[in-house]
C-alpha cells in the first residue's frame, strides 16, 4: 500500500489519502482508495460505455482513476470537447506516467488538470465554441464522489458559472453585434489619424497606477491624488473624468469601451487637451470629435472570428487585445497591466451604494440626478428610488462588521476582481479602505501608505514605448470597397438559391447547394456568422440544424439581412 499526502488544499473532512492498486478478475488494474473501490473488481474496462451522446457537446468528467471510465467516454462521443479534473495529484501523475492511452486522446479538443484554474476553464469553454451546437453533461467516478463530495460540487458549480457568464457574453453580443460592427467600421475612418495600439509590456519597477472609477468613494481619494500628482499614473474610467476634471486633476489617460450614445455625457469638448484616451475600436464614434489624441484598441472577448480579427489580418496588425469581465474598471486594469505596471491601486471601486448613492459626486448620473430633482424629489429620493428598483443583495464590508447594499451584477464583478488577482498574485492590486463592498484577494490599503517612491510616468512617455499602427485613409477605403463587391455577389448567389429553392422538399441536391455556399461564405467572411447567434440558438432548440433544408431558409435570410447592413454601413462610411 502507498500512501498519499494531498499537497493540494482540497475542500474535504481529510486531506491524507491512501491508495493500493490490486487486479479484477478481468486481470485488470484497478485502484483503491481510502479502502474505497474506484473502479469494478469484475470489469472496469466496462466503466460509462453507455455514457453516449449525440453531436458536439461539452463533457464534465470528476475524477479519473485508471482511466477506464474517461476512455470509454471520450472513444464514443468523438465530437465533443472535455474538460477532466482528477482531485489528487499523485494519482493524476500515475495516471499521466502509467495508463494515459495517448491514441485516445489524439485529436481531440481536451482539457485535462489536476488543479483548477478558473481562468483556465473559462478560456478553453469560451474558446471551443459549442453554444448553438450542443448541451452540458456531468459524469463523476462513484468512487470519487464517495470520497470527495464537497470537491465535487465546487468543480461543478464552478462549470456552471462560467458557461452562465458565457452564454450571458454571447446573448449579450447576439444583442449588440449590429451596433459594434457599425462602430467598429465609421472608427476605422479614424485609424489615419488615430492610432491602433501594439503594447508592449514594460518594466514600471515600483511605479504606481492609481484608478479613478466613479464609485461614490472616489471623492475620499480626490485630496491625495491631487497633493501627489507628480507621484501618480492615473487612469481614469470615463464616468470619473467630470469629477476629476472639477478637482483640478488632469488624468493621464482615460479609458472608454461603451458604444452607446449615452457615453457622450462622460466627456467634455477640449480638442487641445494632453490627456490621452483610450477607446474600444467598438466605442461610440461621435467621441471622436470631441477630443483629440485618441488611441484606439481593443476587447479580447469579443474579437474572436469578428469583423475586427478580419480587418486585423488583411491589415497584418498584432492581435495584442484587452481581457475584460465586463466593465470599464477591469478593462483599465488590465489595460494598466498590460503596460507594465505592478502596483495598481483602484479608487472609487465601490460595487456597492454607501449612504444610498450610486455614484461619486460631479459624475454625469450624479449630474443628472441633481438637475431633475426638485423639492418634492430631492436627489437621496431619487438614488434611493433608482437602487431600490435593482436585485438588491446584502454584501460583506471591508471596514466593519456591517453589511454594505449591494446587487448580484456587482457582486459578480467583485467575483471577477478576486479571481483575477487571485489567478495574478505578482501584481498588486489595492482596493481603497472606505466603506464599501469587501473583495476578496486585493488588498486593502490607504494610498498615502502605498506611494513609496513611486514617480509619474505620463501618457506621451508610456505611449511612445509602444507601437502605434496608422492605416491610410486610401487603403481603408480600398479594402471596404472590395468587402462590398464581395459581399453584393454573395447576396446575388443567396437570392437565386432563394428562387431555386423549394423549403417544403428536403432533397439532397439543395441541401448540398445551400451548405456549400454557406461554407464558402464563411470562410470568405466568418464574421458573418457572428449575426446569426440567435437564429442558430433558436433553431437548436427547436431541434432545426444544418441537415434540415429549413434551417438555410432562416439561418440564409439572417445572412441576406447582414449582407445588407454592411453593405449599406460601409457606403455611409465611405461616403458613397
Amino acid at each position: 500500500m502507498s500512501n498519499i499526502n494531498n499537497n493540494r488544499a482540497i475542500d474535504n473532512d481529510s486531506s491524507f489519502f491512501s491508495f493500493k492498486i490490486e487486479k479484477s478478475r478481468n486481470n485488470k488494474d484497478i485502484l483503491i482508495i481510502n479502502d474505497k473501490y474506484i473502479h469494478s473488481k469484475f470489469d472496469p474496462e466496462a466503466e460509462a460505455k453507455n455514457f453516449i451522446y449525440k453531436g458536439k457537446n461539452l463533457i464534465i468528467i470528476f475524477g479519473v482513476g485508471l482511466g477506464y471510465g474517461i476512455n470509454n467516454i471520450i472513444s464514443n462521443n468523438p465530437d465533443s470537447i472535455f474538460i477532466i479534473y482528477e482531485p489528487i495529484k499523485e494519482i493524476f501523475l500515475l495516471y499521466k506516467e502509467k495508463y494515459y492511452d495517448q491514441s485516445i486522446f489524439k485529436d481531440k479538443k481536451l482539457l485535462l488538470v489536476s488543479i483548477i484554474n478558473d481562468e483556465e476553464i473559462y478560456n478553453f469553454i469560451e474558446k471551443n465554441d459549442f453554444f448553438s451546437e450542443g448541451r452540458i453533461y456531468y459524469y463523476s467516478n462513484i468512487g470519487y464522489k464517495n470520497i470527495l463530495p464537497k470537491e465535487e460540487a465546487n468543480f461543478f458549480n464552478l462549470i456552471k458559472k462560467s458557461f452562465s457568464i458565457i452564454t450571458q457574453n454571447i446573448l449579450t453580443e447576439s444583442t449588440f453585434i449590429g451596433l459594434w460592427t457599425k462602430n467598429f467600421i465609421y472608427n476605422s475612418s479614424q485609424f489615419s489619424k488615430s492610432p491602433i495600439i501594439d503594447i508592449k509590456k514594460n518594466d514600471m519597477g515600483n511605479n504606481l497606477c492609481v484608478i479613478a472609477c466613479a464609485g461614490p468613494n472616489l471623492t475620499n481619494d480626490i485630496p491625495f491624488i491631487r497633493n501627489n500628482r507628480d507621484k501618480i499614473t492615473l487612469f481614469a474610467v470615463d464616468t470619473a473624468l467630470k469629477p476629476l476634471l472639477k478637482n483640478n486633476i488632469k488624468p493621464d489617460f482615460v479609458v472608454s469601451l461603451d458604444g452607446q450614445f449615452y457615453s457622450l455625457d462622460d466627456f467634455v469638448l477640449d480638442k487641445k487637451s494632453e490627456i490621452s484616451y483610450i477607446f474600444d475600436i467598438i466605442c461610440y464614434p461621435k467621441l471622436g470629435r470631441l477630443v483629440d489624441n485618441i488611441y484606439f484598441t481593443f476587447t479580447n472577448n469579443i474579437f474572436n472570428k469578428s469583423i475586427i480579427e478580419y480587418f486585423f489580418d488583411s491589415f497584418g496588425i498584432p492581435k495584442n487585445g484587452i481581457d475584460t469581465g465586463g466593465t470599464v474598471a477591469d478593462y483599465a486594469l488590465n489595460l494598466a497591466i498590460s503596460f507594465g505596471f505592478k502596483k495598481i491601486y483602484l479608487a472609487g471601486l465601490d460595487l456597492s451604494f454607501p449612504d444610498f448613492i450610486t455614484h461619486c459626486k460631479d459624475s454625469p448620473y450624479y449630474e443628472k440626478t441633481m438637475f431633475l430633482s426638485n423639492y418634492f424629489s430631492p436627489p437621496e429620493s431619487m438614488m434611493a428610488k433608482a437602487i431600490s428598483c435593482r436585485s438588491i443583495k446584502t454584501g460583506k464590508s471591508k471596514i466593519s462588521d456591517k453589511n454594505v447594499l449591494t446587487d448580484f451584477v456587482l457582486e459578480n464583478y467583485a467575483s471577477y476582481f478576486s479571481h483575477f488577482a487571485k489567478n495574478n498574485p505578482d501584481i498588486h492590486i489595492y482596493n481603497s479602505i472606505y466603506h464599501s463592498l469587501k473583495i476578496e484577494n486585493l488588498k486593502e490599503e490607504k494610498l498615502e501608505n502605498i506611494i513609496d517612491d513611486s514617480n509619474r510616468i505620463n501618457s506621451k512617455d508610456l505611449l511612445s514605448q509602444n507601437h502605434l499602427k496608422l492605416i491610410e485613409k486610401g487603403q481603408i477605403n480600398t479594402f471596404f470597397n472590395e468587402m462590398i463587391n464581395n459581399l453584393f455577389e454573395f447576396s446575388q448567389r443567396l437570392k437565386i438559391l432563394f428562387e431555386k429553392t423549394d423549403f417544403n422538399q428536403n432533397d439532397d441536391e439543395s441541401l448540398n447547394n445551400w451548405k456549400n455556399l454557406i461554407c464558402e461564405m464563411e470562410q470568405k467572411f466568418y464574421f458573418l456568422k457572428k449575426f446569426s447567434i440567435m437564429t442558430e440558438i433558436i433553431l437548436q432548440k427547436k431541434d432545426i440544424n444544418d441537415s434540415h433544408l429549413i434551417y438555410y431558409k432562416h439561418f440564409g435570410f439572417k445572412t441576406m439581412q447582414s449582407i445588407y447592413f454592411l453593405i449599406r454601413t460601409i457606403q455611409k462610411m465611405i461616403g458613397v
